[in-house]
């Protein structure tokens, strides 16, 4: 008799037990489903806020590098002063552009802010921005 009311209260006991862990279990799962889904939600939004900022800094840098395009001179002969022009813009420029160099369309340095002046020619990024391609299909 006496193994019989402990079989009892341990069926009681597990029947008890059992359904209030699956409804723990579910509840958390369910809550950890949504917390999930959530942040991916908000990764993705910042993902979009972050690609259209740095779509408008690539815009601005297209813009700059086309205004310096009609501001500066391809005459060799020009270099100091093209080197001038190119330090007052860096200058008024954020940090993420450290330097800013010309180049006439045969690879010589025909302006530089702030480095030495360089020999590109034959390089692939001079041959690829020669034949028409944009910025962002260059990168």
């Amino acid at each position: 008799m006496l193994l019989s009311i402990r079989s009892r209260l341990l069926a009681l006991v597990v029947a008890t037990v059992i359904p209030f862990t699956i409804l723990v279990g579910a509840g958390l799962w369910s809550q950890w489903q949504s917390d999930q889904a959530a942040a991916i939600q908000q990764a993705i939004g910042e993902a979009r806020v972050l690609a259209a900022q740095i779509d408008d800094h690539i815009g601005d840098i297209e813009n700059l590098l086309t205004g310096l395009s009609e501001a500066v001179s391809t005459d060799p002969g020009d270099v100091e002063a093209n080197d001038a022009l190119l330090e007052r813009v860096r200058s008024q420029l954020p940090d993420y552009i450290a330097h800013i160099s010309i180049f006439s369309p045969d690879g010589n340095s025909i302006g530089a802010s702030g480095v030495r002046h360089l020999d590109v020619t034959g390089r692939t990024f001079l041959t690829r921005a020669l034949a028409g391609e944009s910025l962002r299909s260059a990168m």
